[in-house]
């Protein structure tokens, strides 16, 4: 019998049928130059001290080398990122990140079936099947186009929405991919509303729609949560979304959780008017036994902003350089990386037994 994690109602499962509660956090391997820290031969162990039990990798189709050029990403070392983060017995949670942000994903996700190509090429399907105990695959980083999460919008870009994934889900399925697909919500992620939605009696369950077209029912709904803590602070909107998607039933996690990253107008997303209530969302996510994924470990994201080095959990990589709101939230009793259900017996065993 093939092993693989499984979604049961809610919930993330081990093979075993034992719950895991997702605490984790994003690492940019493909950008990295050093060959060996694109498969984080060091870093994982890093990231592994700080109890965190998954590891969101971001991929990519193809990769910008130190010329500035763009080639195309190595299976070889896709199969070795994946194998070092099993090797720290963290999950796995690989995504492609070539669109992300980019133009051409504003109209019909055009960029959904090629991603979706990548995953089942042949050498990369190898990949694949071999890490099949562990892994998770994000089908595309936000591929969904910018939105306002309105009503009117969300009604206008379901349908086409449910229909691109649908498509994405069953090639993956047909040709023998079991594990776990990621799916993003659209509003370059944003949105948690859009995967069950009502307006005025109509109702568009996206989530529903999606796992039934899922033979296999094994799907995890992901936002990322980069909402201006100016405009959440004294609203219960937050709640009231998150706890709509608790009682609909489905299992998502909050993919990109970080204390900056929100829209600020025309000042970087690093600024005072980016700044998220991350701590809220942790305690949100602890109070309803929902996973959440850290963006992100560092060092990288000074790189086009400096002042986004505020987003990176780590001043040098290490485990020993967590500062700030990293630190925190990892250290945190109540809503961090110590809280229990992150390890189940199969996940100490390094993916072997129950």
């Amino acid at each position: 019998m093939e092993k693989f994690l499984r979604v049961i109602g809610s919930k993330l499962c081990d093979p075993c049928g034992k719950p895991i509660l997702l605490r984790g956090v994003n690492k940019m391997f493909i950008f990295e130059q050093d060959p060996d820290k694109r498969v984080g031969s060091q870093t994982f162990k890093e990231i592994a001290k700080s109890g965190a039990n998954c590891v969101r990798i971001v991929w990519g189709m193809g990769r910008v080398n130190m010329k500035g050029d763009v080639e195309p990403s190595s299976v070889k070392e896709l199969d070795a990122v994946i194998t070092n983060c099993k090797a720290n017995k963290m999950i796995p949670i690989v995504g492609l990140w070539d669109y992300t942000g980019d133009q051409a994903t504003q109209s019909g996700f055009k960029k959904l079936s090629e991603y979706t190509d990548f995953w089942v090429r042949q050498d990369v399907l190898e990949v694949l099947k071999k890490h099949q105990d562990a892994i998770i695959i994000n089908i595309a980083n936000e591929a969904a186009p910018e939105c306002d999460d309105s009503d009117i919008q969300l009604q206008e870009l379901l349908p086409e929405y449910i229909r691109a994934y649908i498509l994405a889900i069953s090639k993956m399925r047909s040709v023998g991919i079991n594990a776990p697909l990621m799916i993003d919500g659209l509003d370059f992620g944003k949105s948690l509303k859009c995967f069950s939605f009502t307006r005025k009696g109509l109702s568009i369950n996206t989530a529903t729609e999606l796992l039934k077209a899922d033979k296999l029912n094994n799907l995890i709904f992901s936002f990322h949560s980069y909402w201006p803590k100016r405009f959440t602070d004294g609203q219960t909107f937050v709640e009231d979304i998150f706890n709509q998607a608790v009682r609909d039933g489905f299992c998502f996690v909050n993919a990109e959780l970080c204390k900056y990253g929100a829209f600020a107008d025309n000042e970087s997303i690093c600024s005072d008017k980016g700044e998220v209530d991350y701590q809220r969302f942790a305690k949100l996510c602890a109070k309803n036994k929902v996973g959440y994924i850290l963006w992100e470990w560092g060092v990288g994201n000074e790189f086009n902003n400096p002042l986004c080095v505020k987003m990176n959990m780590t001043t040098d990589g290490t485990f020993a350089g967590l500062k700030d709101w990293g630190k925190l939230i990892v250290n945190s009793k109540t809503f961090g990386f110590q809280v229990s259900g992150r390890f189940t017996n199969y996940l100490k065993s390094g993916f072997v037994k129950c």
